[in-house]
């Protein structure tokens, strides 16, 4: 590039004065000054900080290895007195006539030619994610997706050295501490280092890196930026205790196979399959509801799940099913749920993980906490507590991380309504067809083919876990079909019920990964988008969801509503007793008991004759 005439100017760094030393300037020595302000105004700008910190980027590191900025667009106020150095900017396209930067609400990273000199800057918007150069503005090839995937690289390689290194004995997450038992060991020199530091403490992490630098021959630069990683780890919940997670090593021929499982046409026809060979017999709504809400952890907004059923009818097999096809890793159980517990699962405990609880009375004192983790996505509490050091009182917060996906069972026939608003329901099948299948099943299960059989359950179980570790979190999900959508409108509770329509058909999409294009934008990272077999499969399933908000009739009392008009119709009369009930269809009292009462309160029937001892008689009030 031709050198640019002389003009006025102290220096590179500061801006040209009547009466300064004549230097000769370039159109690189231009580039090189904008470069530098453009690297000050990122350190200042919250939107490129927000845009960076999303994609998991350091600005330090971006500027120390890269030379990265911002433009704010106030550069022309920034060379308003250098006016050569401005006309310059003008003349390469940087501003325009009217004082309009070129790369306004860009992040911008020089190019460098052999002899190290600015030769070019490129572009990225932060609103199109749209890429662009400067000088050669025909250029195809960009460096922002190169310097992106080197950082990637990087850091993954630094990640697998910190999980290697250093071996977490203890960790205590409170308000301001982060208190880890660390061993750090050198097998060449058979030593090793054990501590007990708190991360957030600089004088402690200053103390660490000496300790560790001196064993391994490392500069202390290094090991902190180790020990920034392990902090980050700890903090993602994506590290813990050394024998809390056996790390998981999948084979190729374990991943193969959950690929051609993931690809395959018939993808919810082999998943039924699968379902029905672990012993959970019909219901292929419910197999697939539970098991698309469970693989909805991993999204942005998972699905919960309540089972209705009455006892013994079979809820716990759906629900033990689900859990059992989640990695162990990403999975927690409970009986029981203290009003108090989820607030001290930490930070990241249970963050995208599938929560199930035994029966919804086992959360009912965790009933607040768990209704806003499911909405709100986090919950926190503030406690006090006695200092350890000074023994005096202060406030303590503890948080924890969401999202989750939680399946929940239970017998009762109404669920509260703040919980069943936030979660898709379910019944079970309490047919007698059901039942035979069952009872079939059971027995098939005592001979020797489902001996045979009890041992395949395992190897499904273990391929499921392979399929759910294979499913990509980072994928976004775009739904260009949402105009096409239809969903009912004359209900309040529809608000929510379509909210969760729409998480039903993003899930199913996330499901069907491994059938779609992964496509990318600067802006969002890799996507896909959903497709009008999503859509229908999410449609086919939500059906039997959508009478819980539409409905004042609930499906087992609507079953028995069509009992009662059956035998009336059959013996041309209009009331009947709960004896005569029981005998035809047979129905369990207890059952039957409580959805009579619902359908008197929804004046369906009414009580003509009952009190204690008394024949109970009942009157249908329809036709």
């Amino acid at each position: 590039m031709p050198k640019a005439k002389a003009i006025c100017i102290n220096s590179v760094e500061g801006g040209a004065k009547r009466g300064a030393q004549v230097v000769s300037l370039s159109k690189e020595d231009v580039l090189l000054k904008i470069t530098r302000f453009y690297t000050q105004q990122l350190q200042f700008s919250e939107e490129a900080k927000v845009f960076l910190e999303k994609r998991e980027l350091i600005i330090k590191e971006l500027v120390s290895q890269f030379k990265m900025g911002y433009s704010t667009g106030e550069l022309n106020s920034f060379l308003k007195e250098d006016e050569l150095i401005l006309g310059i900017s003008k003349e390469i396209g940087l501003l325009d006539s009217k004082g309009t930067e070129y790369f306004k609400n860009h992040l911008v990273i020089p190019i460098y030619d052999d002899e190290k000199r600015v030769i070019d800057l490129e572009g990225l918007n932060l609103e199109t994610g749209q890429k662009k150069r400067l000088i050669n503005k025909d250029k195809q090839i960009y460096v922002f997706d190169s310097i992106i995937k080197e950082i990637q690289t990087t850091r993954d390689d630094l990640k697998k050295t910190v999980k290697e290194k250093y071996d977490l004995k203890h960790i205590e997450k409170k308000s301001g501490k982060l208190g880890i038992t660390v061993k750090v060991a050198d097998p060449k020199q058979s030593r090793f280092i054990l501590d007990t530091i708190n991360l957030f403490s600089e004088k402690q992490r200053r103390g660490l890196c000496e300790q560790v630098a001196n064993m391994f021959g490392q500069c202390e630069a290094d090991v902190e930026t180790e020990l920034f990683c392990l902090m980050e780890l700890i903090e993602s919940g994506k590290m813990g205790l050394s024998g809390d997670v056996t790390e998981v090593v999948i084979t190729e021929k374990e991943k193969q196979a959950a690929i051609i499982f993931l690809s395959a046409e018939k993808l919810f026809d082999n998943l039924l399959n699968d379902l029905d060979q672990l012993g959970y017999i019909g219901e292929e709504v419910n197999k697939q509801l539970g098991y698309i809400a469970m693989t909805s952890r991993k999204t942005q907004n998972p699905l919960s799940l309540i089972i209705m059923s009455t006892s013994a009818a079979g809820k716990s097999t759906l629900q033990k099913t689900m859990f059992d096809c989640c990695p162990p890793e990403e999975r927690k159980h409970f009986t029981r749920l203290t009003p108090q517990s989820l607030y001290y699962l930490g930070d990241e405990s249970i963050k995208h993980k599938f929560l199930s609880i035994e029966e919804e009375e086992g959360s009912n004192e965790a009933g607040y906490a768990l209704k806003i983790l499911l909405s709100a996505k986090s919950i926190n509490i503030s406690t006090t507590g006695s200092d350890p050091n000074t023994g005096e009182r202060r406030t303590n917060e503890l948080k924890t991380e969401g999202p989750v996906s939680v399946i929940v069972s239970t017998t009762k026939s109404d669920v509260e309504p703040e919980l069943a608003s936030r979660a898709l329901i379910v019944t079970i099948d309490e047919s007698k067809e059901q039942t035979l299948k069952i009872m079939g099943s059971q027995r098939e299960s005592r001979t020797l083919e489902g001996r045979r059989q009890q041992k395949k359950k395992e190897e499904i179980k273990k391929k499921h876990h392979t399929i759910q570790r294979l499913l990509r979190s980072d994928l976004s999900i775009i739904n260009n079909l949402s105009d096409s959508i239809t969903f009912p409108d004359d209900r309040l509770k529809y608000r929510r019920g379509h909210e969760q329509y729409l998480n039903l058909i993003d899930a199913v999409a996330f499901f069907r990964q491994y059938q779609k294009e992964i496509k990318n934008e600067t802006e969002f990272g890799d996507y896909i988008e959903i497709d009008q077999d999503d859509i229908s499969i999410a449609e086919k399933l939500f059906k039997t969801v959508l009478q819980w908000y539409g409905e004042d009739l609930k499906p087992t009392s609507k079953h028995l509503l069509t009992d009662i008009q059956a035998y009336c119709t059959k013996n041309k009369v209009h009331v009947f007793s709960r004896k005569q009930l029981r005998d035809t269809f047979k129905w369990e009292q207890t059952s039957l008991h409580r959805h009579l009462r619902v359908l008197s309160d929804l004046d369906y029937i009414r009580l003509k004759i009952g009190q204690n001892g008394v024949k109970h008689l009942y009157e249908l009030l329809i036709e």
